[in-house]
């Protein structure tokens, strides 16, 4: 069957006069193959999309309806009648988009319609091309809108200006809705000034891309808090919303149009740069009082470049890489407003880390400036090239075994070494001097060990969705931090580990698998490992995420993935939680919304370093679910997207598992050992428990006239501090040892004690530490409490207690979760 649109425009090729411009000819044609395009500028094309180019800008509208996926591999809105690619025509450029969906927040959730036809047309006051979508949205005790969105290219212009009418054609009022168009370039680095107190008006964004730039503005209602524009709509009532995407080869046009439409008073700063070291730097434009950014970009050469900027106040940042130097500027009307900014001078340290054998230890040296010295910001990926976020801190180094010669400013500077939670620290405080070359050579000793485990991290990202870095620079993390296996999770695509691993020589180290995160928003993340990568599809085997039921996306996986294991992720994380999306019950786990389901292996109880609010959320439901007779063993990972700040391996699994290390890695028994939860999750400190000396975390003992004998190891690296040992019994902390010592010893606690059980037991460890673990893990609290440090904990997994003899637990609460409809959407 052939699209809406071929039924409507056919092959025709309409060619449109400029009034602007009488010499040029703006061809609007629908695309049958890739010749059809006079460049390839956007991937996403089909046939049946539509073109329009004026000589100067390429503009392709899709034409047929179709899935797409955010930049973050997230389910994304058709393609159908949705803007697709917008650049300067000539240059060789991509410029993927995804603009224009209708989308309606009802009730605090986002739903998007799909156009039902997309067609070409002329706007009847300057004879414009345009593209007109149509369409109809309706919901079920919510009412019936019309949706009329026009797409207008002035010839010449450089832009596309959106019209979009929705319209209530039902018979009643249709209530507490927001509407606004779908905007997504495809790009994470940009800018925008808006401040809703200092600069309501001024909400725009610029992309800097490879070779252009876009920018986006929005002069609609903004909603904030509750409040949605329109808010209301009667019957045969319409609202409009209107933006402007416009695109250059520079960013002055933009800058200039945009201060012209907002009437805002500009004169013209040059930002010049003086010894340069590298390929780019890094310019950003604060507002002195607000911090609202009025200009971004990584500059290549010439390192100078002219600014329209409102008049007032500035702070100039630029990043050397590593310098980071920064100077208060004034622009002014009439003045030449001329700023050069010059490169710090630079010395040098060779970083070495040893243990106290003299033997080298592949672990990390990160950097901290001390006032008025600012921290170094070594040259991350660039966000103009990848299109992709990157990292905005980066003060850490992974010395090689011949050690690493590191440029830095001339200042003075805390820098330490560290290897994960299995090994000391060294700290020092280093003076660097211009010219100069020091060398410091750290010990880092291994300080507490885990016999029989492995440490994992089963959560991890790069930029082949939303990470900040390359795998490359993932695994020399994951290796400096001293865990043994890692797995790859980024969003909706399949990412494998094994190639970079082999090339950086790590084979020895660590040992890789590859999966990945599947996603569907507000509905839930999981992990899937492992999963092949298969190459040649569109998410490298990964499943579609078009269901919104968790059934059938579990149900897909397992298909797709024989023997792969999934884990549900961060379920208490706002409306990336599964557990709140599906209202599990937070008391008791009593009961759940319609579509919740409970087909899921692992249970990641701790994403990232922080105990409290979200993962201690959901660790209490870890427990309520146990309570029930649900055992998902509990999981550690760290979540990390980027690495300072966001550290891989905080948090972490150790597993129990019977095979090697690195090259001997044996995935089946591991994966095994994982699905019985032979395992503890911490962020530092190291837990080993037993009860009548022998039954371990996932197993289960048979326990005669009801007691038990318990015994409990904590230790930890002197930097993991250790204050309270809990002994939780069917989710109730029956006892709790405080701790008292002053961590010089290894092991911090260790006690024989018996348990006496009047019913079947679920028996867990929960151990916690009251001095942050910064500045290994580089994550302050932005407010000082403790809630919000980085603070010591481990959790393990039960050992069940067997009271009756039937060979089996029996939980507390044997009665399942409640849910409407179980299985359906």
């Amino acid at each position: 069957m052939k699209s809406p649109v071929a039924f409507l425009v056919l092959t025709i090729v309409f060619i449109f006069p400029s009034p602007a411009r009488p010499e040029a000819e703006v061809q609007v044609k629908v695309i049958r193959s890739e010749s059809d395009l006079p460049e390839a500028f956007c991937p996403l094309w089909k046939p049946d999309d539509i073109l329009i180019s004026d000589g100067s800008t390429l503009v392709l509208v899709g034409g047929t309806a179709r899935p797409l996926l955010s930049p973050m591999k997230y389910p994304a809105p058709n393609a159908m009648g949705s803007l697709l690619g917008f650049v300067p025509a000539g240059r060789k450029l991509e410029g993927t988009l995804n603009i224009g969906a209708p989308a309606f927040r009802i009730k605090g959730k986002t739903e998007w319609m799909t156009y039902a036809q997309a067609a070409p047309g002329r706007r009847a006051d300057d004879g414009s091309p345009t593209i007109e979508c149509a369409g109809v949205f309706e919901k079920p005790g919510w009412g019936r809108a019309a949706v009329k969105t026009t797409y207008a290219v002035p010839p010449g212009r450089g832009r596309v200006e959106l019209v979009s009418v929705v319209t209530n054609t039902g018979l009643s009022e249709l209530k507490d809705f927001g509407y606004s168009l779908a905007f997504s370039a495809d790009h994470s680095y940009s800018f925008s000034p808006y401040h809703r107190d200092a600069f309501p008006k001024l909400n725009y964004r610029i992309f800097p891309r490879k070779g252009h730039y876009l920018s986006w503005h929005n002069p609609n209602p903004v909603d904030e808090g509750e409040r949605r524009s329109p808010g209301t709509l009667k019957p045969g009532a319409s609202f409009t919303v209107r933006y402007v995407l416009a695109v250059d080869r520079d960013h002055e046009p933009l800058l200039r149009e945009l201060a012209l439409t907002l009437d805002l008073e500009t004169a013209e700063a040059i930002l010049a740069f003086k010894n340069v070291e590298g390929p780019s730097l890094e310019v950003i434009v604060r507002e002195f009082e607000t911090g609202a950014v009025f200009f971004r970009t990584f500059l290549e050469e010439p390192f100078a470049t002219k600014v329209t900027l409102p008049v007032g106040r500035y702070v100039l940042r630029a990043n050397f890489f590593p310098a980071v130097r920064e100077r208060n500027i004034v622009v002014k009307p009439g003045a030449d407003n001329l700023v050069v900014v010059e490169n710090s001078s630079l010395g040098a340290l060779r970083v070495k880390i040893r243990d106290g054998r003299g033997e080298a230890v592949p672990g990390k040296v990160t950097f901290l400036g001390l006032d008025p010295t600012k921290s170094p910001y070594f040259r991350p990926e660039n966000p103009r090239a990848s299109g992709r976020a990157f990292e905005t801190v980066k003060n850490s180094v992974y010395p090689p075994e011949a050690g690493l010669e590191v440029k830095l400013p001339v200042g003075h500077y805390l820098v330490f070494a560290a290897r994960g939670p299995e090994y000391d620290r060294d700290i020092r405080a280093v003076e660097v001097l211009k010219d100069d070359l020091q060398s410091l050579v750290f010990t880092v000793d291994r300080i507490v060990r885990a016999p029989g485990f492995v440490s994992l991290d089963p959560h991890l990202h790069t930029i082949a969705s939303d990470g900040h870095m390359s795998a490359a620079e993932r695994l020399r993390s994951v290796v400096a931090e001293g865990l043994d296996v890692a797995v790859a999770t980024d969003h909706n695509v399949i990412i494998d580990y094994a190639e970079p691993l082999q090339k950086l020589g790590y084979e020895k180290l660590l040992a890789v698998l590859p999966g990945y995160e599947l996603t569907r928003s507000g509905v839930l993340h999981a992990n899937v490992l492992p999963a092949a990568r298969v190459e040649g599809h569109p998410q490298a085997g990964a499943v579609p995420v078009d269901p919104e039921d968790p059934a059938t996306l579990f149900r897909l996986a397992r298909e797709a993935h024989p023997g792969a294991v999934l884990m549900i992720n961060h379920p208490r994380a706002g409306d990336l939680g599964y557990f709140n999306n599906f209202e599990l019950d937070k008391e008791t786990a009593e009961k759940a919304s319609a579509g919740f389901d409970l087909s899921f292996d692992l249970f990641e109880g701790l994403n990232g370093p922080n105990f409290f609010r979200g993962n201690q959320e959901a660790v209490e439901d870890w427990l309520n679910l146990l309570n029930r007779g649900y055992y998902f063993p509990i999981i550690g990972s760290s979540d990390a997207h980027g690495i300072a700040s966001g550290e891989p391996g905080y948090s972490r699994t150790y597993v129990a598992y019977e095979g090697g290390k690195g090259e001997a890695f044996d995935p089946a028994a591991f994966l095994r050992a994982l699905k019985q939860g032979r395992s503890f999750a911490t962020n530092g400190p190291l837990v080993d428990v037993r009860l009548n000396g022998k039954a371990r975390p996932g197993e289960t003992i048979r326990a005669e006239g009801g007691a038990v004998t318990m015994e409990i190891a904590v230790s930890g690296a002197p930097w993991v501090a250790v204050d309270e040992v809990r002994v939780i019994v069917n989710g109730e902390r029956r006892v709790v040892f405080p701790v008292h010592d002053d961590g010089k010893a290894p092991e911090r606690f260790r006690r024989v004690f018996s348990l006496v059980f009047d019913r079947d037991g679920a028996v867990v460890v929960e151990v916690l530490g009251r001095r942050s673990l910064y500045p290994v893990v580089q994550k302050p609290t932005v407010d000082g409490l403790a809630p919000n440090a980085s603070l010591p904990y481990a959790i393990t997994n039960p050992i069940f207690v067997d009271i009756d003899g039937n060979g089996r637990f029996d939980p507390l609460r044997p009665e399942k979760v409640r849910v409407p409809n179980p299985g359906r959407p």
